[in-house]
C-alpha cells in the first residue's frame, strides 16, 4: 500500500444521540470506534443493451426500445403504439404502404457480454411471429415448447428481434411477455431466477449496494412517468415536469426496467445478497410515493438490513435535470432569491421524516441508530456549498419556529474519486508528451494520480470529515474510484482513450485504490462506496471495476475484495 505523505490522525469522542462523531484531526491515528465500523459498497451499473453486466437472467428486462423498421431502413422513427406494460400493440403501417416489422435490440456492443455463436431461448404469449434479425447474421430455430424459439448469434454476438406480425386476428392477442435467456441459464430461469448467477457472485462481497443508475435518478420523470427531454430552447423545463405519484412506478411486469427497476426487484437482490440497500427518490416524488415505497421496503426486506435514503442524486450539479427542478421548487416556495440547495437540504429532511416515520424510528436521530439512515450530498471540491442545506435558514415549522435539515440528516456523503486532470483539455499537451516515454507515458500518469490521491483527496476527506462532525453524521461517500475520462478535445482520438483504458488496468491501481480508500477511512469515513462495478471502459469514462461479466478479475476489482475482506467481514457476520 502506498504511503499518504499528509498527517491523518484522528481521535475519537462521542456526541449522545449521534451515530457517529470525531475529535479534530491532528496528531497520531487511533483505532476506530468499533461502533462505527468501516465498511466497503458499491454502486450498480445502469440498466442497457449495451451493458455488460447482464444482471438479469431475463436479457429482455434490459433491451432498448421498439422501432418500426421498413425495407432498407433501419429505423423509420414511426411511433410504435404500446399497451400499459410497454408491449407493441400493432405494427404500423407507413403512407407509402409498405410493409413494416418492429425491431428490437436485446443485446450490442456491450464488450465482452455479447458472446460470439450464443444460443438464446426466446419465448413469448399472444398470437404472431417473432424472430431473429437475419439480416444481422442472426439464425432462427424452432424452440421445443410452443410459442418458444431459439436464436442464434453469429460472430459479434449480438442479439436482435423483430417482430413481423402480431395480434392476426384482431382480437388483442398481441406479441407480449417476451422472455430471451441465454440457453445455458434457461434452467436458472425456470427455476425463478431473477438474477445472472454470475452477477451476483461479482457483487456479494459488497457490504452496501446503491442503486442510483438502476432507479434511472439522473433523469427527470413526469407525473404519468414519461421522462422529460432537454431543449436548446427550453432547458430542462422543470416547472412542467409535475410531482411523481405512486402510480408512475417502476412495475415487475414492465417489458423492460431501463426507464427504472421496480423496487421488488432490488428488495429481492438485497436479501439475495445480504447487503444495506441505498435507495435514491425520485427528486419529484410524492410523500404518497416515498411513503409506500418505504411501507414496501418495510414489509419484504429482510429486517436485519439497513437502508440509507437519499434523495436523487447531485442536486447540487447544474448538469443533471434534478438541480433545475429543485432550483424552480425553491423560488416557488421561498421567491426568486431562494437557494436551491436550500430546499434540497429541506426536501431531503422531509423525506427522511416519512422513511422514519414508516419504520418507526426517531425523525431526528435521537436514541439508538435504527435500520433507516438519512443521506445528505454535497460536491466534494466546493468548499462551503454544502451549509444551507445543512441549515435550511428558511424553513419554519407551522409555528414558525426554525427546523434544521442536519437535525433530520445521518449521513454527510461527498464523492471519492481520484484523477490527476487527464480528463481536462488544459492537461492534453502535458499527456501526449508522457506518451512519448519509453514506458509510454504510464509511471507519470500513475504518479500524478498518486499525488492527487495526497495532495487532493486526503485534505478534502479532512475538511468533510470535520464539517460532518460538526453536525454529529457519519462521513460516507455516495460513489468513488477512477475518476479519469477522454476530455472533449481528445474525443476522436482513439489513442488518447486506450491510453486512460490501459492506465486503469495497471497492477500499480490496485495499490492507488487501497491508498485512496485508507486516506478516506483515517480521516474518519465509515462507509466507502465504489462507483461502477461492471461497465465496458470508453471515451466516456473507465467507471466500472470490471469491464465485463465474464471478466473474473482487475487490478481494480482486487483492490476492493481485498478490501471487503478486510473491513466487510465481521458486519456480514452479523447479518
Amino acid at each position: 500500500m502506498l504511503t499518504l505523505s499528509v498527517s491523518l490522525g484522528l481521535a475519537w469522542t462521542s456526541v449522545p444521540g449521534r451515530k457517529l462523531t470525531g475529535a479534530a484531526i491532528g496528531g497520531e491515528p487511533d483505532s476506530p470506534n468499533p461502533s462505527t465500523p468501516f465498511r466497503i459498497g458499491t454502486n450498480l451499473d445502469g440498466v442497457a443493451y449495451w451493458s455488460s453486466a447482464l444482471p438479469f437472467v431475463d436479457l429482455m428486462k434490459s433491451s432498448g426500445d421498439w422501432f418500426v423498421q421498413a425495407p432498407y431502413r433501419w429505423n423509420t422513427e414511426e411511433k410504435v403504439a404500446l399497451d400499459e406494460s410497454g408491449w407493441p400493440i400493432t405494427i404500423p403501417r407507413g403512407r407509402d404502404g409498405a410493409s413494416r416489422n418492429i425491431g428490437l435490440v436485446v443485446l450490442r456492443e456491450a464488450g465482452g457480454a455479447d458472446t460470439p455463436h450464443t444460443r438464446y431461448v426466446v419465448g413469448y404469449d399472444g398470437s404472431g411471429r417473432l424472430k431473429g434479425m437475419d439480416s444481422q447474421g442472426m439464425r432462427t430455430l424452432k424452440g421445443s415448447k410452443p410459442r418458444q424459439l431459439i436464436v442464434e448469434t453469429d460472430a459479434e454476438g449480438w442479439v436482435q428481434l423483430m417482430i413481423t406480425q402480431t395480434d392476426p386476428h384482431g382480437r388483442g392477442d398481441f406479441l407480449r411477455n417476451i422472455r430471451v435467456i441465454r440457453e445455458d441459464l434457461f434452467p436458472e430461469y425456470e427455476r425463478g431466477s431473477v438474477f445472472n448467477p454470475a452477477f451476483v457472485e461479482r457483487i456479494a462481497p459488497f457490504r452496501t449496494i446503491r442503486f442510483m443508475d438502476w432507479m434511472v435518478t439522473n433523469s427527470l420523470f413526469r407525473a404519468d412517468g414519461s421522462r422529460a427531454k432537454w431543449s436548446s430552447g427550453q432547458g430542462w423545463n422543470a416547472n412542467a415536469a409535475g410531482e411523481l405519484g405512486w402510480s408512475s412506478r417502476p412495475l415487475p411486469g414492465d417489458a423492460r426496467w431501463t426507464s427504472g427497476v421496480p423496487v421488488e426487484i432490488m428488495v429481492q437482490l438485497l436479501n439475495t445478497t445480504k447487503a444495506d440497500g441505498w435507495f435514491n427518490m425520485p427528486v419529484n416524488a410524492t410523500d404518497d410515493y416515498v411513503r409506500n415505497f418505504a411501507k414496501y421496503v418495510r414489509e419484504h426486506l429482510d429486517p436485519k438490513l439497513n437502508i440509507h435514503v437519499e434523495l436523487s442524486n447531485e442536486v447540487w450539479n447544474w448538469a443533471f435535470p434534478q438541480a433545475h427542478y429543485a432550483k424552480y421548487r425553491a423560488e416557488s416556495e421561498d421567491g426568486k432569491d431562494a437557494n436551491w440547495m436550500e430546499w434540497y437540504g429541506k426536501r431531503s429532511a422531509q423525506v427522511g421524516e416519512i422513511w422514519n416515520a414508516v419504520f418507526r424510528e426517531p425523525a431526528r436521530g435521537q436514541g439508538p441508530p435504527g435500520r433507516v439512515r438519512i443521506v445528505y450530498s454535497t460536491q466534494f471540491a466546493y468548499k462551503g456549498l454544502e451549509k444551507l442545506g445543512l441549515e435550511t435558514p428558511r424553513w419554519l415549522d407551522k409555528n414558525g419556529q426554525h427546523r434544521r435539515g442536519a437535525d433530520f440528516f445521518d449521513e454527510y456523503a461527498v464523492t471519492g474519486y481520484y484523477g490527476a486532470g487527464l480528463s481536462d483539455d488544459k492537461q492534453v499537451a502535458a499527456v501526449l508528451q508522457w506518451q512519448r516515454d519509453p514506458d509510454g507515458g504510464f509511471q507519470r500518469a500513475l504518479l500524478a494520480l498518486r499525488k492527487s490521491i495526497e495532495q487532493n483527496n486526503a485534505p478534502l476527506y479532512e475538511y468533510h470529515a470535520k464539517r460532518a462532525r460538526e453536525y454529529g453524521l457519519e462521513l460516507v461517500t455516495y460513489e468513488s474510484g477512477f475518476g479519469e475520462r477522454t476530455p472533449p478535445s481528445q474525443h476522436q482520438n482513439e489513442d488518447y482513450t486506450n491510453f486512460l483504458i490501459a492506465l486503469q488496468r495497471r497492477p500499480e491501481i490496485y495499490n492507488l485504490e487501497l491508498a485512496n480508500a485508507e486516506a478516506f477511512r483515517r480521516a474518519g469515513g465509515s462507509l466507502f462506496m465504489n462507483f461502477g462495478i461492471i461497465g465496458k471502459p470508453s471515451k466516456w469514462g473507465s467507471w466500472s471495476a470490471l469491464e465485463h461479466i465474464n471478466q473474473k478479475d482487475s487490478p481494480r476489482y482486487r483492490a476492493l475484495i481485498s478490501l471487503t475482506t478486510k473491513y466487510n467481514q465481521d458486519q456480514k457476520t452479523r447479518h
